[in-house]
């Protein structure tokens, strides 16, 4: 099986040949928007969480983990894990279901 890894300047690239938009302007949108996209998601706190809709049906949701103390059971050592900002990628079921429709279904 072979394997096609697209990075984000041949996405660019793509773009710029489909919708006849020089290269550096659609990578000037692409940067804009992933400087949009930290700094929401370094706003996520105990008291924010953060969907941001990349495309209809692909998303990517940001919550706040707070710190929490455990203890380890061989050793019974205090552990004590950082607060952090969990970020995980959603894909939907329509939109998986969009991709996998055969030539021709509606």
């Amino acid at each position: 099986m072979n394997d096609i890894h697209i990075s984000q300047e041949m996405l660019i690239g793509k773009i710029s040949k489909l919708s006849n938009i020089d290269y550096e302007t659609v990578k000037l949108v692409f940067d804009t928007c992933e400087s949009i996209l930290i700094n929401d998601i370094k706003k996520v706190s105990e008291n924010l969480s953060l969907s941001f809709k990349i495309f209809s049906g692909i998303s990517i949701d940001a919550k706040w983990k707070p710190s929490k103390n455990q203890l380890n059971n061989l050793t019974h050592e205090k552990i004590i894990s950082e607060s952090k900002i969990m970020i995980k990628a959603n894909i939907t079921k329509c939109y998986k279901r969009k991709i996998n429709k055969k030539k021709g279904e509606k």
